[in-house]
C-alpha cells in the first residue's frame, strides 16, 4: 500500500506542491519524479489490479515518471484503463520493474508502491 504520508499529500493539493520531496527506487534509490506529480486516475490515485498470470499489483499513479526508461511497445491487449495501452517502465539506475506507462488521450504512470519510496531532499 502506498505511504501514509504520500496519501496525504495526494488529498491535500496545496501540499503536494513541495519540490523537495521525490518518488526513489526502493532498490537503488534513484530519483524517479517528485511527489507533486501525484495524480488520480478514475478517481483514485491507489489501484489495485491483476495480470493474466493471476499476479496482483498495487499501484500508485503519476503524471510524470522521468527516471524511467519505457521497455518495449505500447500494449492494447489486456489493459486495466479504457482507452489506454501499456509499456513497462523500469529504473533507469537499476533496471528494476517499477510499473507501466499508460497512453492515450493522455499519459500517466502506474509505479507499483513496494518498489517506491519518498524521499525528502
Amino acid at each position: 500500500m502506498p505511504s501514509a504520508d504520500l496519501q496525504e499529500l495526494v488529498r491535500d493539493d496545496t501540499e503536494s506542491k513541495h519540490d523537495d520531496e521525490f518518488v526513489v527506487c526502493s532498490n537503488c534509490g534513484t530519483i524517479i519524479g517528485y511527489v507533486a506529480d501525484a495524480i488520480e486516475v478514475d478517481g483514485q490515485h491507489t489501484h489495485v489490479r491483476v495480470n493474466p498470470l493471476g499476479l496482483e499489483f498495487v499501484f500508485e499513479c503519476f503524471g510524470e515518471a522521468l527516471g524511467c526508461t519505457i521497455l518495449g511497445q505500447p500494449q492494447h491487449a489486456d489493459t486495466w484503463f479504457s482507452g489506454y495501452m501499456w509499456e513497462i517502465a523500469k529504473c533507469s539506475g537499476c533496471d528494476e520493474h517499477l510499473g507501466w506507462l499508460f497512453t492515450g488521450k493522455d499519459h500517466f504512470y502506474g509505479l507499483i508502491s513496494s518498489r517506491i519510496a519518498i524521499r525528502k531532499q
